[in-house]
């Protein structure tokens, strides 16, 4: 029993920083660069692989809370509890259910403070570090 336990965690591992990164590279694009990268992007050679190197760096600092709302577990903590709820006031099913996969196709890692003040932390390191 423990030995079918542990395979099981085993084959799905949560996502590393490294595995988290191309998340926030694509919500930024999506939601903070609609209009252009910033000029640092331009300025700096290999902005792009400096920022997600540094980004990884300030991710690896995270504090066990602050990871699992990168990986959506916090989310996901929250919605089954909404479920409960809802289910609790005899919400329809086919409401709640598109009402919880609305929330889930909407929700980015952006909404982890953590991760947004760590992109600014990574975002001053690369500058700092080219002479901006």
């Amino acid at each position: 029993m423990l030995l079918s336990l542990l395979i099981v965690l085993s084959a799905n591992p949560k996502p590393t920083c490294e595995q988290l990164w191309p998340q926030v590279w694509a919500a930024l694009e999506k939601q903070e660069f609609q209009d252009g990268k910033p000029p640092m992007f331009d300025r700096v050679p290999q902005a792009k692989e400096r920022f997600a190197n540094a980004w990884i760096g300030e991710c690896k600092r995270f504090t066990p809370e602050e990871l699992a709302c990168a990986r959506g577990e916090t989310l996901e903590k929250e919605l089954a509890a909404l479920k409960k709820k809802l289910q609790a006031e005899k919400m329809p099913k086919e409401d709640l259910d598109t009402g919880l996969k609305h929330a889930r196709m909407h929700w980015t890692i952006l909404e982890c403070k953590e991760v947004d003040r760590s992109i600014d932390r990574a975002a001053n390191l690369v500058a700092t570090d080219a002479g901006l």
